[in-house]
């Protein structure tokens, strides 16, 4: 389960997010990997200042959804990196699957 799906957590985040000056905020956004340069992450901080607490807590859900489906998608890719003959059976269906659907088998 993640920290931010408790409650009194994502709360605490929260008010730690907002009792910061914007420096710190933008170099915690930049250092964190969402934007790449200084005033993409001031923007950034602009921008999330400017919203609700329930805006802020829809936002910090829907990172967490995204961040989950990132980890199972580089779970998959891991599983079918250490699987090549796998991938190619996989791969020898679907071309059958296609071939057949389109009347040449």
């Amino acid at each position: 389960m993640s920290k931010m799906n408790d409650p009194g957590m994502m709360e605490a985040a929260l008010k730690m997010m907002k009792g910061m000056d914007k420096a710190s905020m933008a170099s915690m956004v930049q250092a964190s990997g969402l934007v790449k340069s200084q005033a993409q992450a001031e923007a950034m901080v602009e921008q999330m200042q400017g919203m609700s607490d329930t805006q802020l807590k829809m936002m910090v859900k829907a990172a967490t959804v995204v961040q989950s489906g990132s980890r199972v998608v580089s779970r998959a890719k891991e599983f079918l990196y250490s699987r090549p003959l796998l991938v190619a059976a996989l791969l020898v269906l679907l071309l059958a699957v296609l071939l057949r659907w389109l009347g040449v088998m």
